[in-house]
């Protein structure tokens, strides 16, 4: 197949989604985030509040973007639930006509041209084009692999050490451009800031990034928005250290996710920010697998 469309790509987490509009030659030209549910759990899934909500939220984003609405929309991300509403929700907005479970039509209106859109629900199965060297891929979260396709595409050949620092921090080994070797998971930033303040009496809940530039703290908040914010840093390189160990030569270093941008300032091995990282790898994914279908 010759021809790329555009494409939108959800990042589907536990209470938002990060959206990315894509052109034609494979680059973001718009980025959205929306607001989920953290009651979008198994045991919710069927809340009528909450899939009113989800649908309200994508209604609004997608208006917004009507002039950039493609035929193609790639759904990635960990959780399973949200993934499932987003899915029915984008079905529902657009048509009711389902094709093998994995695309859904749209009769042509007024208020889009295009005649069908195709919504393509990315799994472990999916063509990712690296080996998972992992000894249980069922449990694997899909924006580790999708960290790791983006950056074997971008740098081909060569060994990464990718952190994804959010809600939780994972630091993932691809060896070569082609080979998932495996990783750590660890608690994010604002999660052991918020632990400290919510399991203990006296500690309060502080931001970490504010406190970037002490070292020594002279109070409760200082030493506590320190400790928590270079603890990290150490933190993420010591994994990182262990984790380049067996290479033979020094792995390119590359962060992303909301805290990508500390690693990138105080870390000792983390040259390169990528923020649109794993929707670049649920992109590159999703469009391998329109273009099998439409060659």
């Amino acid at each position: 197949m010759n021809h790329i469309p555009q494409a939108v790509v959800f990042d589907i987490g536990n209470t938002y989604s990060k959206v990315g509009f894509f052109d034609t030659s494979g680059e973001i030209i718009a980025r959205e985030r929306i607001k989920l549910s953290t009651l979008a759990t198994a045991q919710k899934i069927n809340d009528t509040d909450i899939n009113l909500q989800i649908k309200q939220n994508l209604t609004r984003l997608l208006s917004k973007h009507r002039d950039k609405l493609p035929a193609v929309y790639i759904l990635g991300g960990v959780s399973s639930p949200n993934m499932k509403i987003i899915r029915e929700q984008l079905t529902a907005l657009r048509g009711e006509k389902n094709f093998a479970d994995c695309f859904s039509g749209l009769p042509s209106d007024s208020s889009n041209n295009l005649n069908r859109i195709f919504v393509f629900e990315l799994g472990i199965n999916s063509p990712w084009g690296i080996e998972l060297d992992i000894k249980s891929k069922s449990t694997l979260g899909l924006d580790r692999i999708a960290n790791l396709v983006a950056a074997a595409h971008e740098w081909p050949e060569n060994s990464a050490v990718v952190v994804d620092a959010g809600t939780a921090v994972t630091v993932d080994l691809l060896v070569s451009g082609k080979v998932f070797a495996g990783g750590t998971i660890s608690p994010g930033l604002n999660m052991m800031s918020h632990a400290l303040a919510a399991y203990t009496a006296n500690l309060p809940l502080v931001t970490p990034r504010d406190f970037q530039d002490i070292h020594i703290g002279k109070s409760t908040r200082e030493a506590l928005g320190s400790g928590l914010l270079h603890g990290f840093i150490g933190m993420v390189d010591r994994l990182t250290e262990q984790i380049m160990a067996p290479c033979k030569t020094r792995p390119i270093g590359i962060a992303t996710g909301g805290d990508g941008d500390l690693l990138l300032k105080h870390s000792k091995f983390y040259t390169i920010c990528r923020p649109d990282l794993t929707l670049k790898g649920y992109y590159l994914t999703g469009i391998k697998v329109f273009s099998s279908i439409f060659r």
